[in-house]
């Protein structure tokens, strides 16, 4: 699987899309067209910390991960999230929709009402619409976040 999400880091179409973001180490999201050539892309996304692309509902292998947690909802989304270093993406924040973070390589430590807990490679959290949170990444963590109702 760490293949097929690779490509999709590297996708022209999700590049020409504007679904291809990074994450600077403050927490600052850029939309990598508006910032770099998708030549330049390819040569440098492997030196870039933090990387998410949306717009992966297009897809079907979340279908099998949200059967395999006995999910049966509407997906309103679902996101990689790479995390090449370790640490913080993005301060504490909610989301609007409610979340399933699959672990598909690595683990993350998700912190929300004053708890933490470990989640690690082929497990996942459920976190509630609106439940501030905010996620911690080993080194070389592959995620997907999938937005469910």
């Amino acid at each position: 699987m760490i293949k097929v999400l690779n490509d999709e880091m590297v996708s022209f179409s999700r590049y020409e899309n504007n679904q291809i973001i990074y994450i600077d180490k403050e927490g600052k999201d850029y939309k990598v067209k508006n910032e770099i050539t998708y030549g330049n892309w390819i040569k440098t996304y492997k030196n870039i910390p933090h990387i998410k692309v949306e717009g992966l509902e297009d897809k079907e292998f979340h279908l099998k991960i949200l059967k395999d947690f006995q999910l049966d909802h509407k997906v309103n989304s679902v996101h990689l999230f790479y995390n090449q270093y370790g640490g913080f993406s993005f301060k504490e924040h909610s989301d609007n929709t409610n979340v399933l973070l699959y672990i598909v390589k690595g683990s993350k430590k998700v912190y929300s009402d004053n708890h933490s807990i470990l989640v690690k490679e082929e497990q996942a959290i459920s976190i509630p619409k609106g439940a501030k949170h905010r996620v911690d990444s080993a080194p070389d963590t592959w995620a997907l976040s999938i937005g469910y109702e």
